[in-house]
């Protein structure tokens, strides 16, 4: 019997990674019980709400040390010196001191075949333990925005190559996602396996909820569910629907994710170009609303300036939502022809394609029997086959 292990790091308020996270838990539930052992090794509390009862569960809430470093970590003056440090014995000596091996592990005196990291954790090079490690995105060396500052570049590239180095296999999303890895780092292509998003779980029970009466939202409206970085190009949305209303459709943007990062610029464009009352800030919601947010919507738009892919497109198509998507990196690859697509860049296109739907009943009708036939390319027995493919691979010899 094959012990495997599935390290939880992440929370409810890590949105993508953290829907990530419980699909693996689902992907790990359907292999059979007769010949492997799953052992759940979790840092919040929060999973205990997802992870299968009768499975080994471990939790490990950390140190008292590492709690004052992860609080210390979030004043920027500090985060920057350490930063400094980590980047100065890399550059000057060639040593990654966060990959100093810890004496008397946790995850090691757990004596698993292998452990999977789906969100990438620092750890996941720190132990002798054989891993499965996710590599999201490097869209840091592939994007050019603020958010990405010089020493955060550094930082990650060192994370990368520790994981390049270190993990037996790494799962990336899509074709140009392994492309990205085998261009930026020195790694074996082998161990470099396409894993596709899926749907996140909680959309399963499509569970409805009166999300119009709830938040009093508007007819028409065009949903996007994501935090508020300067990368998901809420900025060229809120243009595109000055757009429509100009020419006098009557639209409005409904914004989904935690109120934080580029939110203020975000407000500050509505007020200056008019569209107070046709915008509406939900904050972070729960995902049990999820379904009904994207069900009730006109269409869904996703107009990310990075990738390679993401998932609220798949919730879109899962949801049987109209899906208005951003062309960049492989979208295109991910979506198929469940989208229109647009050039992030151009407000005047993604209004087009909004007219478009609104004009044309057929063309709406035929994104959604197209997302019904994507679906079938979204299940989760297709990761199950995969991971059984990398379990039972010669990259890991378990």
């Amino acid at each position: 019997m094959k012990k495997i292990g599935l390290y939880l790091s992440s929370n409810e308020l890590s949105g993508g990674s953290f829907q990530y996270n419980i699909n693996f838990i689902n992907i790990l539930n359907k292999l059979s019980k007769k010949n492997y052992k799953i052992t759940y090794i979790y840092t919040d509390k929060v999973w205990i709400n997802y992870i299968p009862k009768s499975d080994k569960k471990i939790f490990l809430p950390g140190s008292i040390y590492k709690k004052i470093f992860q609080n210390l970590i979030r004043i920027k003056l500090i985060k920057q010196v350490i930063y400094f440090v980590i980047i100065f014995f890399e550059k000057l000596f060639k040593i990654n001191i966060l990959k100093i091996k810890r004496k008397n592990n946790a995850l090691d005196n757990l004596k698993l075949d292998v452990i999977i990291f789906p969100s990438q954790d620092f750890i996941s090079y720190q132990i002798k333990t054989k891993s499965i490690v996710t590599i999201h995105d490097l869209m840091h060396r592939y994007s050019d925005f603020d958010e990405y500052s010089i020493k955060e570049k550094e930082i990650r590239d060192i994370h990368y190559k520790a994981i390049c180095n270190r993990a037996r296999v790494i799962l990336v999303d899509s074709n140009m996602g392994k492309n990205h890895v085998l261009e930026s780092y020195k790694c074996k292509e082998n161990k470099l396996i396409v894993f596709p998003f899926k749907p996140p779980a909680y959309l399963y029970e499509k569970k409805k909820i009166n999300v119009i009466k709830k938040y009093n939202l508007p007819k028409n409206y065009l949903f996007y569910p994501a935090n508020f970085w300067e990368h998901k190009n809420h900025i060229n949305l809120l243009y595109a629907l000055k757009i429509l209303i100009q020419k006098g459709y009557d639209f409005n943007l409904v914004f989904s994710g935690q109120i934080k990062n580029n939110y203020l610029n975000v407000v500050k464009l509505i007020h200056t170009i008019g569209l107070k009352k046709n915008v509406t800030f939900l904050g972070y919601t729960p995902s049990v609303e999820m379904y009904s947010l994207y069900k009730n919507s006109f269409a869904t738009i996703f107009a990310s300036f990075i990738g390679p892919t993401n998932i609220p497109p798949l919730e879109a198509i899962y949801c049987n939502s109209p899906l208005v998507c951003s062309s960049a990196y492989a979208m295109k690859e991910q979506v198929g022809d469940a989208g229109l697509f647009f050039d992030p860049n151009n407000a005047f296109e993604i209004a087009n394609h909004i007219i478009s739907l609104k004009k044309n009943k057929n063309l709406k009708k035929q994104l959604i029997k197209n997302s019904r036939k994507k679906l079938k390319d979204l299940n989760l027995d297709h990761s199950v086959i995969i991971l059984k493919k990398i379990l039972k691979s010669k990259l890991l010899n378990i």
